[in-house]
């Protein structure tokens, strides 16, 4: 689901001479802390002026972030398997912190040798209105 949302800033007169800086600088960072929080869809943050009034208009917000997954490094898999493969409290315990199950690690190569990863999944909050 989408919504909509207008921010209007009252002020003292801005001189004409800043005003295209003061609503691009506006549009920017209220955009990247949208895209930060995955929220923002097209057309993105669309800015006014006028000597009194900077506005943003955002016509597409989502309702909720998207859903984000991230792939967490643990133990190095000499440490978190043991010689038959079974794994070891170091595994364990990074699966349980992680919020997965041990059978669910994936051996992954890094520049500093093999370790154990989680793909951590994070489902998206919704907007509180």
């Amino acid at each position: 689901m989408k919504g909509e949302f207008l921010l209007e800033i009252g002020c003292e007169d801005i001189p004409a001479r800043m005003l295209a800086e003061a609503s691009r600088s506006l549009g920017s960072l209220l955009e990247s802390e949208l895209k930060g929080a995955g929220i923002l869809g097209e057309p993105g943050v669309l800015t006014y002026s006028t000597p009194r009034r900077l506005i943003a208009h955002c016509p597409n917000v989502l309702e909720r972030e998207q859903d984000r997954e991230e792939r967490v490094l643990g133990p190095p898999r000499a440490v978190a398997f043991d010689a038959t493969g079974k794994p070891t409290q170091a595994a364990t315990s990074f699966a349980s912190r992680q919020g997965v199950s041990p059978r669910d690690l994936k051996v992954v190569n890094t520049p500093k040798g093999e370790y154990v990863a989680a793909l951590k999944r994070t489902p998206g909050r919704r907007w509180k209105t």
